[in-house]
């Protein structure tokens, strides 16, 4: 499955669920300077980022917060949604930064997490190879002339296990979450690195063929990433997690 299909049913997720009848809170949690997810409506965004040079250049935020995701004083709150696309990777204490936002969340709100898969041919390479390595793929592949200069990707990387797919899963269950959707995929890289270099690709995928053929398919390396779209539930009047019936339940997808 491919990045785009996949935001697209994580949006269609998000409609199910956001309120259409008010102004809806958005925290682009680590929002740097572009989103990956758009709500339609009516909205007010806060960006939270500790970049500078980020926040600089974003141009669509209502309001900039210069902050670290891993301090719970940084998140305003409440939300109705928090959207965190490529940053847990790039934190030492994900696990912190995810309780920060569930804790942020308003009943009813809605989580969406995109990560590196952990459990990927680029996750193990991405977490074996130095941060100059990271660079100089982004200078010479993706051709990104700022690559590595303050506020420009590729930023230092930790993918600790805690942000890993099943992890985040575990964890968005005991902090209380419904796990709205979930669902892994090849992302665009890996048809950029196709396209640019195939030779390289070929090397690439190497790893991931081998594996298949040993586990005899039970282990795939092939989906880079994930997303997941979570919700804090709303509750009824005994402390019940309550279903108000103006929307229908969108399925979790694994």
């Amino acid at each position: 499955m491919q990045q785009d299909t996949v935001l697209r049913r994580a949006h269609d997720a998000l409609a199910a669920y956001l309120p259409n009848d008010r102004v809806i809170d958005v925290l682009e949690a680590g929002g740097g300077s572009f989103t990956h997810i758009r709500v339609p409506g009516r909205r007010r965004v806060t960006v939270l980022d500790i970049s500078p040079e980020q926040l600089e250049r974003n141009d669509y935020a209502d309001e900039k917060i210069l902050g670290d995701l891993e301090n719970a004083g940084s998140l305003k709150g409440p939300y109705d949604l928090i959207v965190c696309f490529d940053v847990l990777e790039h934190l030492p204490n994900p696990e912190r930064a995810f309780a920060n936002m569930a804790s942020a969340l308003r009943e009813g709100g809605m989580l969406v997490i995109g990560c590196p898969n952990l459990a990927s041919t680029k996750g193990l390479v991405t977490k074996l190879t130095p941060h100059g390595f990271h660079v100089w793929y982004y200078k010479a592949i993706r051709g990104d002339a700022q690559a590595g200069e303050p506020g420009h990707a590729p930023f230092p990387t930790f993918l600790r296990r805690a942000m890993g797919f099943d992890h985040l899963k575990r964890a968005a269950k005991a902090a209380g979450l419904d796990i709205v959707f979930a669902r892994s995929y090849v992302g665009p890289a890996v048809d950029e690195l196709k396209q640019k270099r195939p030779l390289l690709h070929a090397l690439y995928d190497l790893p991931a063929k081998l594996a298949r053929i040993a586990t005899i398919g039970r282990v795939d390396l092939r989906d880079t990433d994930f997303v997941l779209v979570l919700r804090r539930p709303q509750q009824g009047p005994i402390g019940r997690s309550a279903n108000d019936g103006t929307r229908a339940a969108a399925p979790a997808t694994v």
